[in-house]
């Protein structure tokens, strides 16, 4: 099991989780705005399972202000 670091700067949420994806994701861009389902895989290791990006989503921006949360998924 994975520690999950909350973050607590709404920037290095931002810097860290809207990174591009993979080198192979094509269709992602870094500092686009939207954090897609690769972008998450990557900085959270999983690949597939979708309940578990949303999970570590939440996780990882839940000591962030409820005004701030404003991030995107993109499905």
């Amino acid at each position: 099991m994975k520690k999950i670091e909350p973050y607590r700067n709404i920037n290095d949420a931002i810097s860290n989780l809207d990174n591009g994806g993979r080198f192979y994701n094509i269709l992602t861009k870094a500092d686009d705005g939207i954090i897609s389902k690769s972008e998450l895989g990557k900085v959270g290791g999983i690949f597939n399972d979708k309940q578990q990006m949303i999970l570590f989503l939440e996780l990882s921006i839940s000591k962030l202000d409820n005004g701030k949360k404003t991030l995107s998924f993109l499905n």
